[in-house]
């Protein structure tokens, strides 16, 4: 008889497999009350850019970085204690905006903070054993004619390792795309 060494690591990974169809949750997985609280930054911030259509692109990135009312979150320079944006509680911070004869491009986090489900009503009773909180990185492109912004959209990026170093412990990564809907 001879010794199959890969049959064991087969054997192992299977059986991993198999323990997590019987608990009924893969790791890393999320739920619906963590979705909905990225969702709480992430619609306004597409209704905000939806109404800056028409406006000034040059004023537009002036009140980005100046934390005016442009846009939900808060404005990060880089220079600041990320801690004090809050982001492990939940929010959306901005940064690296940069402008050009044509766009406005910024990127952005939004955190999901703590998950809450007594703040949810649609959460869930069964047991929960995804990550305690998540979060996820884009960068904005609102493009410009004449001065005045006609678009824009999301595309994905790196996250900034300031901003993800002030999460919570276990905070999970997704990308902008798990929260289209």
């Amino acid at each position: 008889m001879t010794n199959r060494p890969g049959r064991a690591a087969t054997c192992g990974a299977l059986a991993t497999i198999v323990a997590i169809s019987v608990v009924g949750c893969a790791p890393g997985t999320y739920d619906g009350v963590l979705w909905r609280q990225v969702a709480a930054f992430k619609d306004p911030l597409g209704d905000r850019l939806a109404s800056a259509v028409g406006t000034q692109s040059s004023s537009f990135a002036a009140a980005l970085t100046s934390n005016g009312d442009t846009l939900p979150g808060t404005y990060w320079d880089g220079a600041t204690d990320p801690a004090l944006l809050g982001l492990a509680n939940g929010g959306l911070a901005f940064s690296n905006v940069r402008e050009n004869a044509d766009s406005v491009i910024f990127d952005a986090l939004i955190s999901s903070g703590t998950r809450n489900p007594g703040g949810d009503r649609f959460a869930d009773t069964e047991d929960y054993f995804g990550p305690s909180s998540i979060y996820t990185c884009f960068s904005v492109v609102v493009e410009s004619a004449s001065e005045a912004i006609i678009e824009w959209t999301y595309v994905n990026a790196e996250c900034a390792s300031d901003l993800v170093a002030t999460l919570t412990d276990g905070a999970k990564l997704y990308p902008l795309a798990e929260f289209n809907g």
